[in-house]
């Protein structure tokens, strides 16, 4: 379907191998002979640890010839590097100098439905390299998407892929959603499963850092008080953070496997949703919360709320718990709040000043921005006061 097609949209399920799969055949298939192979993700962390993945299955070092990464502050990629791995940060920048990408044969748009404002920028200016070079493929995969919305923007056929998912078993709780403590029903979770659930480690969704640091030292905490009434033969509990703040080497210890009497609690932020994916992970806790920046165009305040996920959050985040084995996800909240959940979250550059997105549009040669062609453009209210706020 890449070879008919200079568009693909890639729908796959978790664990079928989207992010280190489909690069490695695109470069068996011989699409780095004339130029290389680009793949975004959303994230820095994404980027550097599936660069690692791609490069340990190819038995390659990373920034060699075969696989390399580069995301904001650090680059190991080299001239000859025929798969490269950046933020889709890095790569809109790349079009400050090289408006037609002409470094690259192939780009993939990886996780495409977290829908940042770099990728929703990247979207309209791929469409551009489509039409002034046919010989670049484009391929924007994701696990959940809007596979109507996105087959016509790209005017391209969809490819769905089935994953390796194993059952999960999804217990809702009798609690309302509360956005105000997601903390102590969490902990509290953790705890039950560690008294009554299999082995298996934990994987915790929590809203943002200040909620991971209080949850990591209560489960401890309560881990250290019941522990004498553990039975002898009880694994140990390990606790680790994880959020994109945290230095790169802690980051990288939530990828360690457990020791064989040892049960892993792994508490994070949406990253670990569709980014990252840390084997060994049987359980899910969500707590239903997430933090989003908002942004209101006729008063210039922006805010972070706490809000609930969406829908596809929730699928995303339960699919986790079934990637080795079948699972279990437990959510704090009724399956009446689920149902009254958005279906998907709204396009962060619907959300967000758009200041920032006009100077770069501008400095690329693009003037008219009313007219620039999102997939899910901003206001024009809000555009019309980004403008003017650059005028003044």
């Amino acid at each position: 379907m890449v070879r008919e097609n200079q568009v693909l949209i890639v729908v796959g399920e978790t664990g079928c191998g989207k992010s280190t799969q489909l690069v490695q055949y695109l470069l068996e298939a011989g699409y780095s002979n004339a130029a290389k192979i680009g793949c975004t993700q959303p994230r820095r962390m994404a980027a550097k640890s599936v660069a690692e993945q791609v490069a340990k299955e190819m038995g390659s070092p990373i920034g060699g010839d075969d696989v390399g990464y580069q995301i904001r502050f650090e680059s190991k990629v080299a001239d000859r590097t025929s798969i490269t791995f950046m933020t889709d940060g890095v790569l809109l920048n790349r079009f400050f100098v090289d408006p037609t990408l002409s470094t690259f044969s192939v780009i993939m748009l990886d996780e495409a439905h977290e829908r940042s404002v770099n990728t929703d920028v990247l979207f309209a200016l791929l469409k551009g390299v489509l039409s002034s070079r046919p010989d670049f493929k484009l391929i924007v995969t994701s696990a959940t998407l809007n596979i109507e919305k996105f087959s016509q923007y790209f005017n391209a056929p969809t490819l769905k892929i089935d994953g390796r998912a194993h059952a999960v078993d999804i217990k809702f709780s009798p609690r309302c959603l509360n956005l105000r403590d997601s903390i102590n029903p969490s902990v509290s979770a953790v705890a039950e499963i560690h008294k009554k659930e299999p082995m298996g480690d934990i994987l915790v969704f929590l809203p943002g850092q200040e909620e991971i640091e209080v949850a990591c030292d209560l489960i401890h905490d309560n881990y250290m008080k019941e522990k004498k009434q553990y039975p002898a033969d009880t694994a140990n509990m390990v606790i680790y953070p994880c959020y994109s703040a945290l230095p790169w080497e802690e980051q990288q210890r939530v990828f360690e496997p457990s020791a064989p009497n040892e049960r892993k609690v792994v508490v994070a932020t949406n990253i670990a949703e569709t980014s990252l994916t840390i084997d060994g992970i049987v359980y899910v806790v969500d707590s239903g919360v997430m933090k989003q920046r908002d942004y209101n165009s006729k008063t210039g305040v922006g805010s972070l709320e706490l809000i609930p996920i969406t829908q596809a959050q929730a699928m995303q985040r339960a699919g986790r718990a079934g990637r080795t084995r079948p699972g279990k996800a437990f959510r704090m909240y009724r399956e009446e709040d689920f149902k009254n959940m958005e279906v998907t979250p709204i396009p962060e550059i619907q959300r967000s000043p758009v200041e920032a997105v006009i100077l770069q549009l501008t400095a690329m040669g693009i003037r008219d921005i009313l007219t620039f062609e999102f997939m899910d453009p901003p206001s024009r209210d809000a555009l019309k006061a980004g403008l003017l706020n650059l005028q003044v």
